[in-house]
């Protein structure tokens, strides 16, 4: 594998503590760590076709719960105060 790009990524001091830590146990350089878990990451995403973000995770930062209308995986149902839609009949259907 030739490495052409380099991209560059600022990481808290906690996150590279924790990195440095694997990579002493398992003797593999942070920089690999970091490919390897950047390309399981993206064959996830291109297997499922979806980026699934853990926001419990995050409460300390942020909380404030999201809005149901806010989150990623919203459908195009109407939200619950708007009234429903009629839908158009089958063709054939009498009504």
């Amino acid at each position: 594998m030739a490495l052409n790009e380099a991209i560059p990524v600022r990481f808290s001091s906690d996150l590279t503590t924790r990195l440095k830590a694997v990579s002493d146990r398992s003797g593999v350089a942070v920089a690999h760590l970091i490919r390897m878990a950047t390309e399981d990451f993206l064959n996830r995403v291109e297997h499922s076709g979806r980026i699934t973000i853990d926001v419990s995770a995050r409460r300390r930062r942020y909380p404030k719960p999201v809005p149901a209308h806010v989150m990623l995986n919203e459908t195009s149902s109407p939200p619950p105060s708007a009234p429903a839609a009629r839908r158009p009949p089958f063709p054939g259907r009498k009504t």
